[in-house]
């Protein structure tokens, strides 16, 4: 939790200063060491063990979506949606950014590219 709260703010001090340098940007490659950083970094952001990632391309796609818990056998239909977060190249690296709160997480050890 501690740590967590670290990595959150340590991120909107480093982009509070560089807010505008933030652009869209896509995984460099679509290794397993990036994708399981990737997915380490959401699941903590959510506050869950592991996370699914919906449908895409991460070197194509800026927007990643991740998927709501199965439902539990006692709930039948659940509404919950998917949690959509950005992926942002900065001057100091790679980051995501949940659309919901604006929160940035940083991607230590992924390479990203800026999408033209």
């Amino acid at each position: 939790m501690i740590l967590r709260l670290l990595m959150a703010v340590s991120a909107a001090a480093v982009l509070g200063a560089c807010q505008t340098a933030a652009r869209p940007a896509t995984l460099e490659t679509e290794g397993a060491e990036e994708v399981e950083t990737l997915r380490r970094v959401l699941a903590e952001a959510l506050g869950r063990g592991r996370v699914e990632l919906g449908a895409g391309d991460l070197t194509r796609d800026s927007v990643i979506s991740v998927l709501p818990p199965p439902p539990t056998p006692l709930e039948g239909n659940s509404p919950a949606m998917p949690e959509l977060f950005d992926l942002l190249l900065t001057p100091e690296g790679c980051f995501v950014r949940r659309q919901s709160t604006d929160e940035m997480f940083a991607l230590p050890g992924v390479s990203c590219r800026a999408v033209q």
